[in-house]
């Protein structure tokens, strides 16, 4: 039955497997596959070595595809492992071997589970190591368990919330004395020291070289995950934690938990939970502790914001917790009488979850970071330098081609952070100041400036002072080195008509749209069309503004004031509180000789942003024009409340009260 179970899953999962790379991480997994590389913190030693085996082991298809399979072949793995691991639990009768495949089948055609084991990511084989772990403890079979789990820290660090899950089997059964601690630790160790391939491996200078940790110092950085803030999931701005925001992650966990397994799955393992703890079963609640920590308590330590990025991100946490809720699923089928009837209906449940997962999980089509990839490698002309402002898509499709499959190997890879690509900035870049960072970085990109094309990944034009920058195809480029457009010749393949269902693919469609918007400036209509369909990401809707506001204030600087009134009004629709927007339109009513208007513009300035010094000071020369002085004096006395150095109040206050006193 477990052979059965492992074709089952293997063939669904071969059957909606990507292609070759898909978006975020994979790309650059792919390629430490093949080159044996070392990627991102914290280094990922063992999947880059298995990944490397699958390129030697599988004869066919791209360096991509093959190690795609390996997340295949862990997935399915990891349900028939699991099938077993239900079997293994005790019950009052004889288990039901079709209710363990049922539940088995279930959590791995999770959307979490299916898809991370249909693109190379890390989660389906951390999920293998994560099952073999419960299987070694349930089997006691300690010294097993603490090399798997040393070994499995080497593929992913999630593992860590399993910790307390282990070490409750060894309270419970008492494994305390020195002497046999020493060795479970000393398996651990040879299991975690597969982290020793990074600093050996760097020592041989790969392509990718994440954090070059050659020294004990830079080892510790990857190691402890240093660059993301060791602790941290992602790099950025945190929330503050409180009981509200507690709240608010626990709800946002089983809203998309509910999802996973549908309201069906979610009720019957809570009954399955029930069951268990009511009628005491054995490791009920050691596997409950475990779903807590690796379900809602992940989410909670997580702590990410509450927007769609977020969400796109958290999904595949989700697989270490679904694989712990295949138990209760396992309890509540085995409570029913066992009879044709009720395993025709756990055959019938697994197939309907099946059916309704398919079309999101299936990502046969999926070229889109494929020929993202392939789409900025044809914008660059022979022998550039190309300079990546940030993006895994960007960094890690290059990185693939370039390396992996050694295209392009006349074009130099850099990111301006330092961390990706070789590091052209200095050994002691990581350690400045964001403000000498980028003094660097325009000192060193300067000198590339007519020695050789040079090309960025970047929203920031102003990315080389003194040079314009103009689009080419998603990419920018010093105005004047290039007269073609690369956009022409691009691979649009399903980035109009391909339903994703994944977010960093829909983040990632709009980077066509919105370089063809620049093309058509200053055609609103283009711009209108970006942000009504993409506005939930969040690079589209910070820098739709930034466009827009530039359109308006070039149409401004050239005396167009009713064009520039016109984008005004159309960036306001798209973000009403803007207050810089707010008051930009009411300095063009007051040149138009509407005053209410720039009245009426200043104040909503002041309510979208009461701080926003701008408002108050406009308004005061408005009051101060029509001789006003009370008004000018309040409007004078605000903007100090907010800005108390403020120079213009402090100069023109003492004049306008003198000008109210004598007008009394």
């Amino acid at each position: 039955m477990g052979i059965l179970i492992f074709l089952s899953a293997f063939s669904l999962y071969l059957a909606t497997l990507a292609p070759s790379f898909t978006v975020g991480d994979a790309g650059e997994f792919c390629a430490t596959s093949v080159i044996l590389g070392l990627a991102h913190s914290p280094g990922y030693p063992l999947f880059s070595l298995t990944g490397k085996l699958f390129t030697i082991l599988i004869p066919w298809g791209s360096f991509a595809f093959r190690v795609n399979i390996l997340s295949a072949v862990s997935g399915a793995a990891t349900v028939a492992m699991l099938y077993r691991f239900l079997l293994l639990l005790p019950l009052p009768a004889t288990p039901n071997r079709l209710f363990a495949a049922a539940a088995a089948l279930s959590a791995g055609i999770t959307p979490a589970f299916w898809n991370s084991s249909i693109q190379t990511e890390v989660f389906s084989l951390n999920t293998l190591f994560a099952i073999l772990i419960l299987i070694s403890l349930i089997k006691k079979r300690y010294a097993a368990a603490a090399f798997l789990y040393g070994l499995g820290l080497g593929n992913h660090h999630t593992l860590i919330f399993i910790f307390p899950l282990v070490a409750i089997f060894m309270f419970r059964d008492r494994v305390f004395g020195a002497r046999r601690l020493l060795q479970l630790c000393i398996f651990f160790v040879i299991g975690f020291s597969i982290y020793l391939y990074l600093p050996i491996r760097s020592f041989s200078n790969p392509a990718l070289d994440w954090g070059n940790p050659e020294t004990p110092y830079r080892f510790w950085r990857v190691l402890s995950r240093a660059d993301y803030g060791t602790m941290a999931l992602t790099t950025g701005e945190k929330m503050a934690r409180s009981l509200p925001i507690v709240y608010g992650q626990t709800v946002r966990f089983f809203t998309i938990f509910n999802h996973q397994f549908t309201i069906i799955g979610f009720l019957a393992g809570c009954t399955g939970w029930y069951i268990a703890i009511r009628k005491r079963y054995a490791y009920a609640k050691e596997l409950l502790a475990g779903w807590i920590l690796a379900g809602p308590g992940f989410i909670i330590f997580a702590n990410l914001p509450f927007n769609a990025e977020s969400e796109g991100i958290l999904e595949r946490f989700y697989v270490l917790s679904n694989l712990f809720w295949a138990a209760p699923l396992f309890w509540a089928l085995s409570y029913l009488r066992k009879n044709v009837i009720t395993t025709l209906l756990a055959a019938a449940c697994v197939a309907t979850v099946a059916a309704l997962h398919f079309s999101g999980s299936n990502w046969r089509a999926h070229y889109l970071a494929y020929d993202y990839g392939r789409n900025v490698l044809r914008t660059l002309a022979p022998n550039s330098i190309f300079l990546m402002d940030g993006g895994d898509d960007t960094f890690y499709s290059t990185a693939y081609f370039c390396f992996a499959e050694r295209r392009r190997r006349d074009v130099e890879l850099h990111d301006r952070g330092g961390l990706v690509f070789k590091n052209i900035y200095g050994d002691d870049f990581r350690q400045l100041t964001r403000d000498e960072k980028e003094r660097r970085r325009q000192e060193i990109e300067r000198t590339f400036h007519g020695l050789r094309p040079v090309y960025f990944s970047t929203f920031n034009r102003g990315a080389m002072p003194g040079v314009e920058l103009a689009p080419d195809g998603v990419l920018y480029r010093p105005r004047g080195s290039s007269t073609a457009d690369a956009m022409a010749c691009y691979s649009l393949r399903g980035v109009y008509d391909y339903a994703y269902g994944d977010y960093r693919s829909r983040a990632l469609v709009p980077i066509y749209p919105y370089f063809l918007a620049l093309r058509a400036l200053p055609g609103l209509e283009y711009w209108r069309y970006v942000y009504g369909r993409w506005q939930y990401v969040p690079w589209v809707k910070s820098n739709v503004k930034i466009e827009l506001q530039n359109i308006a204030f070039t149409a401004f600087s050239k005396g167009e004031l009713l064009a520039a009134a016109k984008t005004y009004t159309q960036l306001l629709e798209f973000y009403p509180e803007d207050a810089y927007s707010l008051v930009n339109l009411g300095v063009i009513e007051e040149k138009l000789s509407n005053p209410a208007g720039a009245k009426a513009s200043y104040e909503k300035a002041i309510a979208a942003n009461p701080s926003y010094g701008d408002a108050y000071y406009n308004l005061a020369v408005l009051h101060w024009q029509q001789k006003n002085w009370p008004a000018a004096i309040i409007s004078l006395k605000k903007l100090l409340s907010v800005s108390p150095s403020d120079q213009r109040a402090l100069h023109y206050l003492p004049i306008a009260e003198k000008f109210n006193s004598e007008a009394k």
